[in-house]
């Protein structure tokens, strides 16, 4: 179980929305999301659910990474099959957001992220992106996959 399981320190319910406060080295806090984060036998897994403005769900998913950078936590799996309330990001988005994970993740986080296939951009201008600024990440459709290729990125030079 590890860090994850260490890190839960406790659950406060805010009307109908769930923190988890962890315990972290940066002080730094999870998103608000109904599922906990949990660590599985080789990756951090965060689901993330709900209507988010764009801009939202791309904080929450950067803050998954800085969390993992934090607790020297290697492998990311982000899960927004669920996230709804924006359309396909833009280029000029996907370049945004791809260029800000890669600086949070400085190196040290490889992340898996499932989404649904309208969310993918077909040419992948946001993985790209990533891996072009040392971000190693990729996007699929299913979970299957994403665990198939993050398990393939253990060999991977990853920074210290």
């Amino acid at each position: 179980m590890g860090r994850i399981a260490e890190a839960l320190r406790q659950r406060v319910t805010f009307g109908h929305r769930v923190e988890y406060h962890l315990l972290r080295r940066a002080d730094i806090m999870m998103p608000d999301t109904p599922e906990p984060p949990s660590l599985r036998d080789d990756h951090a897994h965060f689901v993330l659910a709900g209507e988010y403005t764009l801009e939202d769900a791309i904080e929450r998913v950067n803050e998954g990474i800085l969390w993992c950078r934090a607790n020297s936590i290697r492998h990311l799996l982000v899960d927004i099959r669920e996230v709804t309330g924006f359309p396909s990001p833009s280029t000029s988005d996907r370049f945004g957001y791809a260029t800000r994970w890669a600086a949070t993740a400085q190196g040290r986080v490889v992340m898996a992220m499932v989404a649904p296939e309208h969310l993918i951009d077909a040419e992948k201008i946001g993985v790209m992106v990533a891996n072009n600024r040392g971000f190693v990440a990729e996007a699929f459709t299913t979970e299957q996959e994403a665990l198939r290729w993050l398990r393939t990125k253990g060999s991977m030079p990853v920074r210290s």
